[in-house]
């Protein structure tokens, strides 16, 4: 329903003789839309653990906080912590201040957010959706590359070497030096490169 909706609007921008000879640049945004949309929909929902991994990835050193909204299916919403955390801090001063110092009455315990709440709704309203678009990108290719390695383990387990004395020694020896086999491969290179490993 909703990606009929951004098409049908679309569809008339390109049809309204005020609008239709804009350039298709000019829609990006309309169609953008309608993309995140399908990313939310194959989505379906998103869990507190992958709205922190977001956050640790590519999101909180940048300035850029990611939340789970509350909009289903899947929605993200991205908040500039610098600017909030800024307004925050201006307004608690100007509170304590006023209360403490000054002694005017309670209202000025809310007053001071004022600015706060209005740049919070600000942010809501216009999101970053270029980033937001990149945080469902990041999830579906995770989830598909975590099928895809579970699928890959089933099958490795299955095989008939997975049980021969030979692989659970490999294995024992890349836990007891905390090692991937891609690291025993590259030391090996290394060592056959020096000479270290000659018959």
């Amino acid at each position: 329903m909703y990606k009929q909706a951004v098409r049908e609007g679309i569809h008339r921008l390109s049809q309204n003789w005020l609008t239709r000879h804009r350039d298709p640049i000019q829609y990006y945004h309309r169609y953008q839309d309608a993309d995140i949309i399908t990313y939310r929909q194959l989505l379906g929902d998103i869990s507190k653990e992958e709205i922190s991994e977001l956050n640790s990835a590519f999101g909180t050193p940048n300035g850029l906080y990611f939340t789970k909204g509350y909009k289903e299916p899947a929605s993200i919403l991205g908040w500039k912590t610098l600017p909030l955390m800024a307004y925050w801090g201006i307004g608690a001063g100007f509170a304590g201040y006023a209360k403490f110092i000054k002694g005017y009455n309670i209202l000025w315990f809310v007053a001071p957010f004022v600015p706060l709440w209005m740049l919070l709704y600000y942010q809501y309203v216009r999101q970053p959706t270029q980033q937001i678009e990149n945080a469902y990108k990041y999830l579906l290719a995770k989830r598909a590359a975590t099928c895809e390695h579970e699928q890959n383990r089933r099958k490795f387990d299955t095989a008939k070497f997975a049980k021969t004395p030979e692989l659970q020694q490999l294995q024992e020896f890349l836990r007891s030096r905390n090692m991937t086999l891609y690291q025993l491969e590259a030391d090996l290179v290394d060592r056959i490169n020096n000479g270290e490993l000659r018959a």
